[in-house]
């Protein structure tokens, strides 16, 4: 399935195999396109501006610290475990 319409609060959903469109009235929808927000509302036909230029740069800053971190955290973790044979 693929979103590939909607309007107000109706949401037209695609099925890629037979290619059917389904007319659904959810009660809720969560977009979870993350930083790629922008990109998935324009596919809709949305204009949207709410990632871009510095809020993605401190996205991935702060994404590329915490895998940093956490790389040194379980790299000093292997070194105790190992040393302690």
């Amino acid at each position: 399935m693929s979103l590939s319409g909607g309007e107000g609060n109706t949401l037209l959903l695609r099925d890629e195999l037979t290619d059917a469109v389904y007319e659904v009235r959810p009660h809720l929808v969560i977009n979870a396109a993350g930083p790629w927000i922008d990109f998935a509302n324009r596919s809709l036909g949305l204009s949207t501006h709410f990632i871009g230029g510095t809020k993605v740069r401190i996205l991935f800053s702060i994404i590329l610290s915490f895998a940093r971190q956490l790389a040194i955290t379980n790299f000093s973790s292997r070194i105790r475990t190992e040393g302690s044979f």
